[in-house]
């Protein structure tokens, strides 16, 4: 399948609102937008979500009403120790009953929770690549991942194709490779 056939099925999904294919120049803009994010309270960020979507050859704007492709995590942040042990995690929908009764659990909103562990590192907030399994091989493509962006990036997105401002809606950048 070529490119509008991805285009097309991503379009046709429930909770998806609108599709568009950005131009090299827009996406590198709103790649650079990205990279100038930063982490809130003074942690260090490491945006692996980015670092990953630059590898890809493709990339989609895919416009949503703030649910998941496919119920994998909507997103994935989690918070390490600069030695890589996991000290908070962001609670997909998912695992949510899974963790709910955990008692040694630091809920810190809604669907974040922090492991009661010692550190004596600065604390690192790691932004994960999405995997989204909607399309794939079958489509002519592979490698599939969305990179849920920063404010300042969804404002990016959203002013250049004229995206309504408002919750109801998420942006996603889809990237992936051809077959």
């Amino acid at each position: 399948m070529d490119l509008e056939a991805v285009v097309s099925k991503l379009k046709s999904m429930e909770h998806v609102v609108d599709v568009f294919v950005p131009e090299d120049d827009d996406i590198q803009d709103f790649f650079e937008k990205e990279s100038e994010t930063k982490a809130g309270s003074g942690l260090i960020l490491r945006n692996d979500s980015l670092e990953e979507a630059k590898k890809r050859t493709r990339h989609l704007c895919v416009v949503q009403d703030r649910e998941s492709f496919d119920n994998t995590p909507h997103h994935l942040i989690t918070w390490e120790t600069t030695d890589g042990k996991l000290m908070a995690y962001d609670v997909p929908p998912n695992l949510r009953e899974e963790v709910e009764g955990r008692k040694d659990l630091i809920w810190l909103s809604d669907n974040f929770v922090m492991e009661p562990i010692p550190y004596a590192s600065d604390i690192v907030c790691v932004m994960h690549p999405s995997p989204i399994n909607v399309v794939g091989e079958d489509e002519g493509v592979k490698d599939v991942i969305a990179l849920y962006p920063s404010p300042p990036a969804d404002k990016m997105i959203r002013d250049r194709y004229n995206i309504e401002n408002t919750w109801d809606y998420a942006t996603r950048i889809v990237s992936f490779n051809m077959v």
